[in-house]
């Protein structure tokens, strides 16, 4: 079942506002707020991306609010300043995100090192002399190769 919500729309400008919904360039008429009036949307979260164009007496410049923006807000409130409409938000309660988790790094364990001898360093867990005294030359492994076995 889909989530739905309520968003109010409050012209608090001295004129008339007409609304238009609909997307892009194609929008049809949809409500008159006269002012100092209240229009209550009943929207759906799940619905499709609508815009809503809002003009004064359809002059000047339009406003737009999308549907993100009234799921978002709970209270849109429509101002006129300098001549322009403006829209000023009251945003939802928002959940509060979850206390981080602590991570706790531990250091890594120190690598003891020891000589080779051949003067070179290498890690204490290999050993550090072969049993004959000098180093030796690795084993030829054998590959499988095509379902043939070459050495």
């Amino acid at each position: 079942m889909a989530r739905q919500g309520m968003t109010v729309i409050t012209n608090n400008t001295n004129k008339t506002l007409n609304m238009r919904v609909g997307n892009q360039s194609h929008f049809l008429d949809f409500t008159s707020l006269p002012s100092g009036k209240e229009h209550i949307m009943r929207i759906d979260y799940s619905d499709t991306y609508h815009e809503y164009l809002i003009k004064a007496d359809n002059q000047g410049q339009p406003l737009i609010v999308t549907s993100d923006d009234c799921c978002d807000n709970k209270r849109i409130t429509i101002t006129e300043v300098d001549g322009c409409i403006r829209a000023q938000h009251t945003p939802r309660r928002q959940l509060k995100p979850a206390p981080a988790q602590q991570i706790v790094v531990r250091p890594a364990k120190k690598l003891k090192l020891s000589r080779l001898p051949s003067g070179r360093m290498a890690p204490s867990r290999l050993p550090s002399r072969v049993p004959s005294g000098r180093a030796q030359p690795p084993k030829k492994l054998g590959l499988f190769r095509w379902g043939l076995m070459c050495q």
